[in-house]
Order: C-alpha cells, then structure tokens, then sequence
C-alpha cells in the first residue's frame, strides 16, 4: 500500500534504481510532510575569477538552516563572496542532486562531489543554473510519468 510513509522508499526505488533508503525517515504525521529541494549556495571567488557552487540536498522544514550552515562554512574564506541562492522543489532530492552531478560533470567538482567551479562568463550565472536544473527535473519527472504509465498498461 502507498502512503506517506512508503512513498519515499519507492520513489527512491523507481528513481535511483536503488534500495537505500531515502535522506531522511518520512514523518508519520501527514501534516508534517515537507517538500524536499536541490540547493545551491553561489559564491564568487575574486582570486581566481571563478564562481563556486556548493550543492545539497534539503527540506522545507529545514532550508533557511541548511544555506545558513553552507554560508558559515565559507564565511572565512576572504576572497569569497556570497553571491546568490537556487532551490529547486523536487519529488526527490537525491535523484535531481545525482542527475546534476552526471550533467554537469564538464566543470572541476571537489572530492565529495558538492562543489563545483564554473569561470566568471557570461552565460552561466545562476539563472542559467536555475533553468539547467530546473531542465533536469522535468527529465526526471518523465521518468517517473514513464514508469507510472508503464505500470498501467502492464496492469502491475
């Protein structure tokens, strides 16, 4: 049976092909279900002419706290400067985060895979971000529409 409590599992199934479970345990509360979002904090690095993006994954409930804890992070780093922020509102956050990881992977991306760098050019500023991740969620909500209409036919 679907509910707010499985849903999450299944999605993560249908959308990571994956059986990890999803970021965080779904409330059993309904009224407490948040929405989950692709984040990016956007800093400009003076130094090195570059604009660095720092990418998690968040809620509702918990984005102010999430860009606060991101822009301490960086906040002694003199030559940054704190730019702007995107958030992107997904089915799940996991599977948009990982879809922009393999998209974008032409620009130099840190170790842990939530930074990466793109040169101060015009043409890739964060609307352009905004409309490239905002292009790979509706990609992936084709996929689940796929996938849904799959299980239709096939009665399943």
């Amino acid at each position: 049976m679907i509910n707010p409590n499985t849903f999450p599992a299944i999605l993560s199934k249908i959308l990571l092909k994956s059986d990890e479970p999803p970021n965080s345990p779904p409330n059993t509360n309904t009224s407490e279900v948040y929405s989950e979002y692709v984040c990016v904090s956007i800093f400009i690095n003076k130094a090195t002419r570059m604009r660095l993006h720092h990418m998690f994954c968040s809620n509702s409930k918990d984005l102010g706290k999430d860009y606060e804890r991101v822009r301490k992070s960086y906040e002694n780093q003199k030559d940054l400067q704190s730019r702007n922020q995107v958030s992107i509102a997904t089915v799940c956050s996991r599977s948009l985060y990982r879809s922009a990881q393999k998209n974008l992977k032409e620009y130099k991306w840190n170790r842990e895979g939530n930074v990466f760098e793109i040169p101060l050019e015009r043409g890739t500023d964060e609307w352009w971000l905004s409309s490239r991740l905002q292009d790979l969620q509706r990609i992936e909500m084709e996929k689940l529409f796929n996938y849904i209409k799959f299980l239709s036919i096939n009665k399943q």
